[in-house]
């Protein structure tokens, strides 16, 4: 792999990715990176997270590479399982990824089934995919309380929020914006019974607002 990138990879013409390696293992990657002349033929460090590999990649973010998560797949279909793809998509994401790839399409598993119908885990995907577009960069946003994750994103004035609910109950969270001029915000919610459903807007009011998250969900908000 590193002869190849560092001898070969200008021939192709194109942007190249590698090493792909099973579980985002950095080794290959690494041999890459530490060399200039093979590093600059790079374009992106990809890989999977089979069996592990969600992590941060510090060498490659401070040489200024996208990180790529390029394969994942899981066959587990229940409620359960689906919901955590999204939260691996917004683990991915809070360790400095810049794309979630999905192995194969349609499938069964996977966010379009044989018939051509959006799957419920297409629908979680779509959660991110429908709503943070090209253009748009990560900001930093968390969450104190267990089992709720956040992840945000910022394109000129227009500011989503993909929120993860994975208790079994529904719960209050509020928002405090930095930033920005929002003064409301549009709920899409997919859960066990709604499927990228928009729901009623939520008011901003000096860059706070509060709401009940579904139990079991993923909620996009829009900003307005």
């Amino acid at each position: 792999m590193f002869k190849f990138v560092r001898e070969n990879a200008p021939a192709i013409g194109t942007n190249i990715f590698a090493p792909e390696s099973f579980n985002f293992n950095h080794t290959s990657s690494d041999e890459i990176l530490n060399d200039s002349t093979a590093a600059s033929h790079l374009a992106f460090v990809g890989g999977h997270i089979y069996g592990g590999g969600l992590r941060s990649y510090p060498l490659a973010e401070n040489m200024g590479k996208e990180i790529w998560m390029t394969e994942h797949l899981v066959l587990d279909t229940t409620w359960t399982a689906v919901l955590a793809t999204g939260k691996e998509i917004n683990d991915c994401m809070t360790v400095g990824m810049s794309a979630y790839i999905w192995w194969y399409i349609v499938r069964f598993y996977g966010p379009i089934l044989e018939n051509g119908d959006v799957s419920k885990r297409g629908f979680v995907m779509s959660q991110f995919a429908r709503f943070v577009r090209p253009g748009y960069f990560r900001v930093y946003a968390t969450s104190p309380q267990r089992q709720i994750s956040i992840t945000a994103y910022r394109e000129g004035a227009k500011t989503v929020i993909v929120v993860i609910n994975q208790r079994a109950q529904d719960g209050e969270q509020a928002f405090q914006l930095k930033g920005g001029d929002a003064v409301s915000f549009t709920q899409y919610v997919t859960s066990r019974t709604k499927n990228c459903m928009q729901v009623s807007d939520v008011a901003v009011l000096n860059r706070i607002f509060t709401v009940t998250l579904e139990a079991s969900s993923i909620t996009t908000f829009v900003s307005n």
